[in-house]
């Protein structure tokens, strides 16, 4: 082959390879905004509610047991000391139902906006506690406090009114914290006015109204655990470890419903044996729902670039294909002004997406750098006829990628076939042609500075 094929095919490539440097500034600037808005996220969290993940409620007895061990001292004499230890008792649930609704509304912040919700938890259950003896096995004796229902709240700052506790028939109000290091910040409610004895059933009811955003979850606790939840958004995302048992999402929102027992959780029994630090794992019990956005811009954006090497390829080869076939000379610089502005779509795209749907983002840009390079190629093809044949083809490319973008589980499917759709393409359009030929006749038309007549065999 001629050193001219040659040297066309390097310097395209070698172009091709150049643009990398503009689609990774760009691929820079998404992730630089990305963080940009994140941070904006983490702000109005800080200064408002963030996501909040509801743990219990646990019943804990405190008890300190009394007792005497015996000691040998340096003379070898025995005799029997004092001491204590702690005996607290907790207890998970039997049953406990929860249900409610969430509101959304969103905030602002320049550009950027944040989702929260609003909702107000139905809870409901019951204890069945073992009667909890006055004195150990050893003979010890042990002194109880008064026993504490206590809730884990991820951000307290979401509790918008006075919790109040029904127990039995008494009602008791929530004072802050949770006073556990394994439930972490929450509420609590002292059951010594309720006159509540050690052992027996008891029944329980509050109201939590709460506020927070991104996500719900909870820790199941009990024995047997009914959540029920409706929500605005049209747009959730159940995740975790239990998903609902039904489950219902259109356009006015959601509604799901989750049952799970203590023969699928592992919450329970790791609730009851915190009194020997086994709870590492307890938090990862946790499961919800995420109100998610329905189109990340900066996802799409960033998954946008990643084609971008892709994109300008494939367009070289069919710039290449009109040069060969129609006999006519491309400069380099005009190969390189064409991938700048496929480059630049990325840009537009990206910049538009922050102010308006992702959308009509994408049909603006698409449709400016089509219409644009079209403009161009005509000059260049010098034929009206082949410009437009061009301008097809452009539409058929920002076509397929806006598929892939939007088909995210067929991505790579997608992608093969419009490689391999492209390279079939180009092998039945040159299946005749006489590359020898043909690489005469680009070097004698390059000595001329005319064009080169085609070459098929």
């Amino acid at each position: 082959m001629s050193r001219a094929i040659f040297w066309k095919l390097f310097s395209t490539a070698f172009i091709a390879l150049l643009l990398l440097l503009p689609l990774t500034l760009i691929k820079g600037k998404i992730y630089e905004r990305e963080m940009r808005r994140n941070s904006v996220e983490a702000e109005l969290a800080a200064t408002g509610v963030g996501s909040q993940r509801i743990a219990g409620p646990i019943l804990v007895v405190p008890c300190t047991e009394h007792y005497l061990e015996e000691v040998t001292d340096a003379k070898g004499n025995k005799q029997k000391e004092k001491r204590r230890r702690d005996c607290t008792q907790r207890f998970a649930p039997t049953d406990i139902k929860v249900s409610g609704a969430l509101a959304t509304e969103t905030r602002e912040r320049g550009i950027y906006s944040m989702l929260f919700y609003s909702t107000s938890l139905e809870v409901n259950g019951q204890f069945d506690m073992v009667l909890l003896p006055k004195q150990s096995a050893e003979g010890g004796v042990r002194e109880f406090e008064s026993a504490q229902l206590r809730i884990g709240v991820e951000d307290v700052r979401g509790i918008r009114d006075w919790v109040k506790l029904r127990w039995d028939d008494a009602t008791i109000a929530f004072a802050p914290g949770s006073n556990d290091a394994v439930l972490g910040s929450g509420i609590h409610a002292v059951l010594a006015d309720a006159g509540a004895p050690l052992g027996g059933t008891h029944r329980f009811s509050f109201r939590l109204d709460l506020k927070g955003t991104k996500s719900l979850e909870f820790v199941p606790l009990a024995k047997q655990t009914q959540i029920d939840l409706q929500g605005q958004w049209p747009h959730p995302s159940f995740y975790g470890r239990f998903l609902p048992e039904k489950r219902e999402v259109n356009e006015r929102g959601f509604s799901a419903s989750w049952k799970i027992s203590e023969l699928a959780a592992s919450a329970p029994q790791a609730v009851l044996a915190c009194e020997t630090d086994k709870c590492a794992g307890l938090q990862q019990e946790a499961y919800g729902v995420a109100l998610i956005q329905p189109v990340d811009v900066y996802a799409q954006s960033g998954r946008a670039v990643n084609y971008g090497f892709l994109f300008v390829g494939l367009t070289f080869v069919v710039f290449m294909l009109f040069e060969v076939m129609q006999a006519l000379r491309v400069h380099a610089v005009q190969y390189g002004l064409v991938g700048l502005a496929l480059a630049v779509f990325f840009l537009l795209l990206f910049s538009l997406s922050e102010h308006i749907a992702f959308l009509r983002a994408y049909l603006i840009a698409a449709g400016a750098c089509i219409l644009l390079i079209t403009f161009y190629v005509a000059h260049i093809l010098r034929s009206g006829r082949r410009s437009m044949l061009f301008a097809v083809y452009l539409t058929s490319i920002y076509t397929a990628l806006y598929m892939l973008l939007r088909s995210e589980d067929y991505a790579m499917v997608l992608g093969a076939l419009l490689v391999f759709a492209v390279l079939a393409i180009t092998m039945v359009l040159t299946r005749r042609m006489d590359w020898y030929q043909l690489g005469e006749q680009l070097g004698n038309a390059r000595a001329r500075g005319g064009q080169a007549p085609v070459a098929l065999s």
